[in-house]
This record gives C-alpha cells, structure tokens and sequence, in this order.
C-alpha cells in the first residue's frame, strides 16, 4: 500500500500538461492491456508519471490522461497499471491558480 501512495504523491508532483482530447473514463475496464487503454480512449497517455518494479519483480506504471475544462482547471485521470494490465484508475484534476480579488489578497499579505 505504501507503495501505491508512493507512486501517486509522485505522479501527481510530475504531472505535465499536453493537447488534450476528452478523456471517456466509462470505456475502461479492470484488467484492460495498455494497448486496449489506448485503443479504448482513442489517444495515447500524456505522461508516464511513475514506473519501477516491486519487490515481487512486477513492473508498476502510472500513465496519465488529460483534458482541459477551462482556463483554470484541466481534468486528469492516473492509471496504474501492473505487469501491463490496468489495475485501477483515479480522477486527479488540476487546478490553475485563479485571477480573483480574494486569491490576489492572500498572496499579497
């Protein structure tokens, strides 16, 4: 479990942001290969975030899949995937930092 956290924390600090497509989270299934991933959400991830072997030898891999919603906030989607099967998946949006008075108040005191 630590190391699944491990890899999350990591892949959400590495994040990067590219062209993006819609991203149709509802075509995934557990157990899917990477290829299928990609054939089913008809684009190739953005970013591996994270990759390493286990103790057990298993290769663990994090991919991330991106869309922009507006100026300020792009939605991001982080797959785990195991020995190349997809083990799960989680929505990680981002937020760019907003032009308003109140966030422009708390970074100026």
């Amino acid at each position: 479990m630590k190391t699944t956290s491990w890899l999350i924390m990591t892949a959400l600090l590495l994040t990067g942001c590219s062209t993006m497509s819609k991203v149709n989270t509802t075509a995934l299934t557990l157990g899917m290969t990477k290829t299928e991933v990609t054939a089913a959400l008809k684009k190739a991830p953005d970013n591996t975030e994270a990759a390493k072997y286990n103790d057990q030898g298993r290769k663990i891999e994090i991919v991330s899949y991106s869309q922009i919603l507006s100026e300020e906030a792009t939605d991001r989607y982080l797959l785990m995937f195991v020995d190349d099967k997809l083990t799960e998946w989680h929505h990680a949006p981002l937020f760019r930092k907003a032009n308003t008075a109140a966030n422009q108040a708390v970074h100026n005191n």
